[in-house]
């Protein structure tokens, strides 16, 4: 607690903690106590003075301000730039499982909270169909119904009820995953010396849909992916796999940047899935 001014009985402090909700203001001290406090911005008490003190303690106050505000501003603008930091992936984690009368409240460790209506919800579709509602880790939500059976929710689905944000965010990586497969297959096609009319008939697909898998436009299912790996003698894997260099533009989530393997598995399950 840096004493400002000293004159006579009185001393202004300024401390090095305050509260975040009260205004910037300094210490007024007679003795060995803290008798009243002066906000800064208008100088004004913010708890009444000691009956006589009120005209000293202003004219030392005005005399000093600024210097007063200095220190202030320095030790209290260093605590401000101290930023809040969070739990690492708190976008993922959900802390909070609240059924309501439609829907289940959500809320995940960085505060972000939704409603994911129980109509979402095949298994559910009502709130008396819910017999029971359990969070046994932060990465999955289990409900229970009148039934016996046993519904599990993974954090990304109750992500989308909670943050605008997050789906955008997904589309954006699967549009990167659609198109890195895109040029693995147009990339693997030429080197073989093929036209996509001809590697079109030997996967047994129609030469559209090569063209629009090639240009990221498509997501293939399996199958599809198989017979086209198939024909270009390599093994799917040989589709998939993708080396880091391609992530070094990766998005970055909620603060969280992902890495290439967390990339790689959206990826290969929105391409192979969809």
């Amino acid at each position: 607690m840096p004493t400002v001014v000293v004159e006579g009985q009185f001393r202004f402090v300024v401390n090095t903690r305050e509260n975040s909700f009260e205004p910037p203001h300094v210490h007024v001290w007679v003795g060995n106590q803290d008798v009243c406090r002066v906000e800064l911005n208008g100088g004004t008490f913010i708890e009444p003075p000691p009956a006589g003190t009120v005209r000293n303690i202003m004219k030392i106050y005005t005399k000093h301000a600024e210097e007063i505000r200095k220190v202030w501003d320095a030790i209290h603008g260093r605590w401000e730039t101290m930023k809040a930091v969070l739990v690492n992936n708190a976008y993922r984690m959900m802390t909070v499982a609240n059924p309501l009368e439609d829907s289940i409240e959500i809320g995940f460790a960085d505060g972000a909270r939704g409603c994911i209506p129980y109509k979402d919800i095949p298994e559910i579709e009502e709130r008396a169909a819910l017999s029971s509602l359990a969070l046994p880790n932060p990465y999955e939500m289990v409900l229970g119904t009148v039934g016996g059976e046993m519904v599990e929710i993974p954090w990304d689905f109750a992500r989308h009820y909670c943050d605008a944000s997050y789906r955008p965010a997904i589309e954006a990586i699967a549009l990167q995953g659609r198109r890195t497969l895109g040029e693995r297959i147009r990339g693997f096609r030429k080197s073989a010396g093929l036209t996509q009319a001809t590697l079109a008939q030997a996967a047994n697909i129609g030469r559209v849909t090569l063209v629009r898998l090639e240009k990221g436009e498509q997501s293939p299912r399996f199958k599809t992916l198989d017979a086209i790996a198939r024909a270009l003698g390599r093994h799917v894997t040989d589709l998939l796999m993708e080396p880091e260099s391609v992530f070094l533009s990766a998005t970055q989530y909620r603060g969280v940047t992902t890495k290439p393997s967390d990339h790689g598995t959206v990826q290969v399950e929105t391409a192979v899935n969809s």
